[in-house]
């Protein structure tokens, strides 16, 4: 008796431990999208080049920035 006890409690974890299994999630993407009319501003340069770098860390946001020209 105390084999198959101990074979239903090594299935048992072992099912337990392959449903905690994450890769199947599906993962949720961001979209961030902005514009702005100033340019040419060194600031403003240096502040969108910050906001890329830091989305290229989160493969889950997708970041766009727009140059929105005033007529």
């Amino acid at each position: 008796m105390s084999k198959i006890y101990t074979i239903t409690i090594l299935l048992f974890f072992g099912y337990f431990l392959n449903s905690c299994d994450s890769t199947n999630e599906k993962k949720e993407s961001i979209a961030i999208g902005f514009s702005q009319i100033i340019d040419n501003d060194m600031w403003r340069k240096s502040m969108d080049h910050a906001m890329k770098i830091e989305a290229s860390l989160h493969p889950e946001i997708k970041l766009t920035i727009y140059n929105a020209i005033a007529m």
